[in-house]
């Protein structure tokens, strides 16, 4: 699995784990340093449309960033917690960007099993990466650590394990997502975990979870103690995952 950390604007580049990156559209549009920053980074690109961060960008401005950027992977409109909006806009965007030549990532959404099903069908069928969010998993399954593994489960179990790895899950937020069997199999994860547990001092692993500041993404100015445990965090996960290769592999 490869694992893409989502930094600071200032601090692009600077603890890259692997060569794929997550990057926010609507901070493309308003942050020129982000901007730049992605420009420049080499690796995969994938321009997600903000919904999470509640500011969502539409699939057109989505297509063009990632234009501008060389990007390799766009996502399509997606709403939390929202099956039906979500594949109703989706299948509308598909429509009127029929010639797109990018990857496409279908995030699911829904508020129970049955529509987590629908939408991984829909993402299988079309051959679409399959984003994964955090918190409708954490909703539908009502499990506190790992919340994604049942859904994980499932959809080894129906398409078989090597579908896993056209999975890219949303959000890291517990220290076990990165031990998981099953979420070691998948593409790709993305991540703020390791440096916002870092701008507040504590050290992986741990069970701990902390907000991310307001401001993160204008952190410029962390002291020397912060980026130190920023570095053991980093350095943590990446042993976890080159620990879990060789077992997997």
């Amino acid at each position: 699995m490869k694992v893409a950390i989502i930094p600071p604007s200032s601090y692009i580049g600077k603890w890259d784990i692997s060569d794929i990156h997550l990057i926010l559209a609507h901070k493309l549009k308003e942050d020129k340093k982000y901007y730049e920053g992605y420009k420049k980074v080499k690796g995969y690109k994938i321009v997600d449309n903000g919904a999470f961060e509640g500011r969502t960008t539409s699939f057109g401005e989505v297509v063009k960033l990632a234009e501008e950027l060389g990007a390799n992977e766009v996502q399509l409109p997606d709403y939390m917690y929202d099956y039906k909006r979500t594949y109703k806009e989706a299948t509308k965007a598909l429509e009127k960007y029929s010639d797109i030549k990018f990857k496409i990532q279908f995030v699911i959404q829904g508020k129970n099993f049955e529509e987590f099903k629908k939408a991984v069908d829909f993402a299988m069928n079309n051959n679409f990466v399959l984003g994964i969010p955090f918190l409708p998993s954490k909703k539908v399954f009502k499990k506190e650590f790992a919340p994604r593994e049942p859904l994980l489960a499932w959809i080894a179990k129906e398409y078989g394990e090597d579908s896993l790895k056209n999975v890219h899950l949303l959000g890291c937020n517990d220290v076990f997502e990165f031990h998981s069997y099953l979420y070691q199999q998948c593409r790709s994860m993305d991540t703020t975990f390791p440096i916002k547990l870092g701008i507040f001092k504590k050290k992986l692993p741990t069970l701990e979870d902390v907000s991310r500041p307001e401001n993160y993404f204008d952190i410029n100015n962390l002291s020397k103690e912060q980026i130190d445990y920023i570095i053991h965090n980093v350095t943590y996960i990446k042993q976890v995952i080159k620990n879990a290769e060789t077992y997997v592999l």
